[in-house]
């Protein structure tokens, strides 16, 4: 009868093994949940697997789970804790960081299972975080679409956001000047993202008054010139200069008097509206060594972007300082502008006399 009854517990015994993936090993240790552990523990894209071999290699404590669940996505996991309880680390876990699956400890295993009332939930998991520039500032109303999908969300004021997408889905953001960045959920909840500098997608553009278009859509009512080409030109005054090196624009000197530089610009003999970032100026009142380049805009460009009265726009873009960056130019000039030849003049008297 005793050797009956010992057959039976040892028959259960190994099925409650095969069952719940108990190694022959386990019983051999009790699970103590009030002991402290020094914990330092960080998992990238985890599995079940993964993520309890790394534990116990840790701490020695030892798990059990249905071997369906091996592979299952726990995302990442993070652990850097001193004398704390082991279930205080594992509510941590399996209530912060990992959802998808409870944990029960039992004498000598802690047990994973599935979280039934997660997944019968559509398989759907709340996923919030950050959107940030690599300075930590906020990137206000970036993208955050489901791939695949037309369903998503803008971040706020403070770069946040919050989706509900299923645990296997990818996340797609996007800012303007940027490059999207993709992120897989991997059963995360917590999913933050930084744009990197140097990331910008614009192209070659052209400023067009309130925005930008690609130059390739503007080749035939656009003509532009860089500021290092108009310093190669020995005319005073930028008028003078951009009537040299734009083809349609003419510069018309107003006064013959030495050392002037006032010249009307023409543009296919209409006159032109003057630009200068975005604010109406005169051209001759702007330092050549300060600009960065100069785009006429012609016919229905302007038009189109200024009004029926700007038949034509010079648009000036000056140059801008960069950061961390000194730079230190000089350029010095000297003229003198007299008369080569003054001619002899008659006094009052000889006047009269040669007038009568």
């Amino acid at each position: 009868m005793r050797q009956s009854i010992f057959r039976r517990l040892g028959v259960v015994a190994i099925v409650l093994s095969l069952l719940l993936g108990i190694s022959s090993g386990a019983w051999a240790q009790k699970v103590d949940a009030g002991k402290n552990y020094d914990l330092s523990l960080s998992v990238k894209s985890a599995t079940v697997n993964t993520f309890t071999e790394a534990f116990t290699q840790k701490t020695g404590v030892l798990f059990s789970y249905e071997a369906g669940l091996a592979q299952k996505p726990m995302g990442d996991i993070t652990v850097n804790v001193k004398g704390a309880t082991l279930t205080s680390i594992l509510d941590d876990i399996f209530e912060k960081q990992v959802s998808g699956f409870k944990y029960k400890l039992m004498s000598s295993t802690v047990v994973i299972t599935a979280d039934v009332q997660q997944v019968t939930k559509s398989q759907k998991i709340t996923v919030s975080g950050k959107v940030t520039d690599s300075n930590g500032e906020p990137m206000i109303g970036a993208g955050v679409l489901i791939k695949g999908t037309a369903k998503g969300v803008n971040t706020d004021l403070n770069g946040n956001y919050t989706i509900e997408v299923s645990p296997t889905a990818e996340l797609v953001f996007s800012y303007l000047g940027y490059k999207d960045q993709e992120e897989k959920v991997m059963n995360r909840s917590i999913l933050n993202v930084t744009f990197s500098e140097g990331a910008n997608v614009l192209e070659d553009v052209v400023v067009v008054g309130y925005g930008t278009q690609s130059k390739v859509n503007l080749t035939n009512a656009v003509s532009s010139v860089k500021g290092a080409e108009l310093l190669k030109s020995p005319a005073v005054g930028v008028s003078s200069m951009v009537g040299t090196r734009v083809a349609g624009v003419v510069a018309l000197q107003q006064s013959g008097q030495p050392g002037s530089d006032a010249a009307s610009i023409l543009v296919r003999g209409q006159g032109a509206v003057c630009v200068v970032d975005g604010v109406k100026r005169d051209l001759n009142e702007i330092d050549p060594n300060e600009i960065e380049s100069i785009s006429v805009l012609k016919d229905a460009t302007s038009a189109s972007i200024y009004g029926l009265d700007a038949t034509a726009v010079i648009l000036v873009t000056t140059k801008r300082g960069d950061a961390q960056k000194t730079r230190i130019s000089y350029n010095g000039e000297y003229g003198i502008s007299k008369n080569t030849d003054m001619l002899e003049m008659l006094d009052g008297p000889s006047y009269a006399y040669w007038y009568n």
